[in-house]
């Protein structure tokens, strides 16, 4: 397209002083309030871009269908085709858990997009629900232009901010597993039981 599209016009949050937008600890979760976008497509869009959250940061997002969710996505008419995709509220400094955040997709916008597009959207607009704002010194996902580029990846600058928030990338989980911290090492009773029994025989008297 020759015109850049407006990706999101979220405002910033105010002065945060010496803190940062974000939420407290390392798990929040996601709800699909209703983006009436075909939900296989906007399912696998959410995956995609909770799995690449993880990959660069401690931060894990766990998808709700019925609980209220720390970030809510709505789909609504914000300015129609060719205009603002969609937006998404950040959260405060630092913002309680039990505070919802909503987004909106554009229903303007929904007839023309693939599912890249689609991708790179809920990427940008998760990363905002995070705490993270608009970077528009260099290419960058958060551009406030769709920068379909950073479908697969991210930016140098989108990682910094996700880890000073959240951390370095934990173990990765796996598959099927809830987010959450690796599972703790199963105990070897076997090999406990032989040392025990090593300790038992060596405290037995010598025979003369």
């Amino acid at each position: 397209m020759s015109t850049p599209l407006v990706l999101c016009d979220v405002e910033e949050p105010a002065a945060l002083g010496a803190g940062l937008s974000q939420w407290d600890g390392q798990a929040i979760s996601w709800r699909d309030m209703g983006v009436k976008y075909p939900n296989a497509d906007f399912a696998k869009s959410m995956k995609y871009t909770i799995d690449l959250i993880a990959k660069h940061c401690g931060l894990r997002v766990e998808i709700r269908t019925s609980q209220r969710a720390n970030l809510e996505s709505y789909y609504k008419r914000i300015d129609g085709p060719q205009g603002v995709l969609a937006r998404q509220y950040l959260p405060g400094r630092p913002s309680p858990l039990t505070q919802s955040k909503s987004g909106e997709w554009d229903r303007g916008e929904m007839n023309w997009l693939t599912q890249q597009y689609l991708d790179v959207i809920t990427n940008h607009e998760i990363v905002h629900g995070v705490g993270i704002g608009h970077h528009n010194g260099e290419p960058s996902l958060m551009n406030s232009n769709i920068n379909i580029d950073f479908h697969g990846k991210l930016d140098e600058w989108t990682i910094d901010e996700l880890q000073l928030r959240y951390g370095l990338p934990r173990t990765v989980d796996e598959p099927g597993d809830p987010p959450g911290p690796p599972t703790a090492p199963v105990f070897d009773w076997v090999h406990f039981t032989r040392e025990v029994a090593k300790e038992m025989l060596s405290l037995l008297p010598e025979e003369e």
